[in-house]
């Protein structure tokens, strides 16, 4: 994810799979559920590099399924998880991640962004 030193950080996308450059924009980072529809629970998210602390707000992490962000978590300093949404995906949906920096913490530094969940039917 971008940081201080590349300008700021600001709402970043990133895929919910395997390894992605932070993108600005959804559709280069999106991937494509199966042809059959899913239940998205049990978020886990572990932001490398140095906690979030020193006054800043932190980091709201959200799933987005065609689309449409739900609010999963906030990081306030390394980690956070959502143990109780279960967020329905229909079949052949486009998925992302979507970080964005809490009012005011646009000079949080730059960070891995690593994920898990799982999905049942």
């Amino acid at each position: 994810m971008p940081g201080a030193s590349t300008g700021g950080f600001s709402i970043s996308y990133g895929a919910p799979s395997g390894l992605s450059a932070a993108n600005a924009a959804v559709a280069p980072v999106q991937t494509l559920s199966p042809d059959a529809s899913l239940v998205a629970r049990d978020f886990s998210f572990l932001k490398t590099g140095a906690a979030v602390g020193g006054g800043h707000n932190g980091i709201r992490v959200f799933l987005v399924v065609n689309g449409t962000a739900t609010d999963l978590c906030v990081i306030s300093s390394t980690t956070c998880t959502d143990p109780v949404d279960a967020i329905a995906v229909p079949a052949g949906s486009t998925l992302a991640i979507e970080a964005e920096p809490i009012a005011g913490d646009s000079t949080i530094a730059g960070f891995d962004l690593l994920f898990g969940w799982h999905v049942s039917s």
